[in-house]
């Protein structure tokens, strides 16, 4: 007797859990290509700015960074962004910058940030291409 009213109030805590999504989902916005640079002095640009961006977009301090690779520290709260960003040399030539936000409820934050990010690097690397 003891069992099935356990086992039921467990499942009746747990259908609380169970929540429709409220409003419409937005669809996330189509990732723009990465920043690309084809020189030294445009790659040094576009990494600097890069540096300052990631910053900037994501409101985390660098928790590391190298030559070719950096990171935020990590949220410690819901509807914080942190990032990565890598610097990646293309088999074309020039190398490419890379960047991946990621945030807890959110929602399409992450993916706006990326395209931010990859606009002003653009920028940064059209003052260098000529």
């Amino acid at each position: 007797m003891r069992r099935p009213l356990i086992t039921m109030l467990i499942l009746a805590s747990l259908g609380g859990c169970a929540v429709a999504p409220q409003g419409p989902v937005e669809q996330p916005p189509p990732i723009d290509p990465p920043a690309t640079c084809t020189s030294a002095p445009q790659c040094d640009a576009m990494w600097t700015e890069a540096l300052i961006q990631v910053q900037q977009l994501s409101g985390m301090r660098i928790q590391l960074a190298t030559d070719t690779f950096a990171q935020t520290y990590r949220a410690n709260r819901s509807g914080r962004l942190t990032a990565t960003i890598k610097r990646v040399p293309r088999p074309q030539g020039g190398t490419s910058f890379d960047a991946e936000f990621s945030c807890v409820r959110c929602g399409t934050l992450p993916y706006k940030a990326a395209n931010l990010f990859s606009a002003n690097l653009k920028a940064v690397g059209e003052r260098y291409a000529k």
